[in-house]
């Protein structure tokens, strides 16, 4: 073939390609792109299921939507989120909340920002142990809060490298007598291993003690402000927006199930007044009310059966309250001799 031809360019292109075979070639990629395309939408919805608003796993309910918004609102001061929740509040047109039940939780939440992983600053969290009546509280549960912020504050002297040694141990050696001392009885081996501590000041982190520069102290100090801090004053640890959505996460996959097994049978789901199995994964963690079954009668507490505390201390449905003989209104609990009113009865809310 001749080479200066204008067929030789043409022959040699088609050489180089394989001739043929590479529109066949082209071809199968693209049908195996389509395909993969094509499987794309489907393993989505795998992995994100039908919102259970439209699978018909959540009952249609018409509440009223101010507690909702008054829960956010608690939700927002709890997370440190101020304004936002100042916004909520007025723009939903809720009524103004009670102080007492978020001034609290804004305190707590700047003690443990001033604590958390950047700041790491002690003073906040001990004026606001410190101050007379949140102390005794402190004690009256037996918060261990205080030795820990003791701790913390002793190790920040000890850590540290320093130039002058004698008087960085002087100092440490003052605030054991003025602050750890006093936690020597409930925290004796705590105190001991703070004190064998001080022979590595300044090279703490290249002894058996090196744990005490760990950030979990400071993360352990945090969860007990929240944790007691809600206590002292009579209010959940946890917010219960966040309480709710939680236990809906872990109970939506056995409602899933659940609902398929109540449509197939004749029950109708949407008027079902209890679930047919119990919800495991909500057991432990989210089993916040027990169910009361009345010693007298045997029965199960009910709405409008709920138990009553007696003067005495025992429990029985109200019920029974009412069928105990009586002379007036007094009456004798069935359990003890104790005599009591009836309107020295207290009905408990499970």
């Amino acid at each position: 073939m001749d080479v200066g031809s204008a067929e030789a360019p043409v022959h040699q292109l088609k050489q180089q390609l394989g001739g043929g075979k590479l529109v066949g070639k082209v071809s199968k990629e693209q049908k195996a792109l389509h395909a993969a395309i094509s499987k794309l939408s489907k393993a989505v919805d795998k992995k994100l299921p039908v919102p259970a608003s439209e699978k018909g796993v959540c009952r249609p309910v018409v509440f009223d939507p101010a507690p909702l918004n008054h829960m956010i609102a608690l939700h927002l001061y709890r997370s440190g989120h101020f304004d936002a929740a100042a916004s909520l509040v007025k723009e939903a047109g809720l009524a103004p909340l009670d102080p007492s039940t978020y001034e609290p939780l804004m305190e707590i939440c700047q003690v443990v920002q001033a604590l958390g992983e950047g700041s790491r600053d002690l003073s906040a969290a001990k004026q606001w142990a410190d101050d007379e009546a949140r102390r005794a509280k402190l004690a009256a549960i037996d918060s261990t809060l205080p030795f820990q912020l003791a701790r913390l504050e002793f190790v920040g002297v000890i850590a540290p490298r320093a130039e002058d040694e004698a008087a960085r141990r002087a100092k440490a050696l003052a605030l054991a007598q003025s602050s750890l001392s006093k936690f020597a009885e409930g925290h004796t081996s705590e105190v001991m291993e703070l004190m064998s501590a001080l022979l590595w000041a300044g090279r703490l982190d290249a002894s058996p003690y090196a744990w005490l520069m760990s950030d979990v102290l400071w993360d352990d100090a945090c969860d007990t402000v929240t944790a007691d801090g809600c206590r002292v004053v009579g209010l959940p640890r946890e917010s219960h927006l966040g309480v709710a959505f939680a236990a809906g996460m872990l109970a939506l996959p056995t409602l899933y199930k659940m609902q398929s097994v109540v449509k197939s049978s004749s029950l109708d789901w949407n008027t079902i007044d209890e679930l047919p199995v119990q919800i495991e994964s909500l057991e432990g963690h989210f089993a916040f009310h027990s169910i009361f079954s009345c010693p007298l009668s045997r029965e199960q507490a009910t709405p409008d059966n709920p138990p009553v505390l007696l003067k005495c201390g025992h429990v029985i449905c109200l019920a029974s309250v009412r069928r105990i003989p009586k002379r007036g209104s007094a009456f004798k609990c069935p359990t003890c001799p104790t005599e009591q009113e009836v309107a020295e009865t207290r009905v408990l809310y499970l």
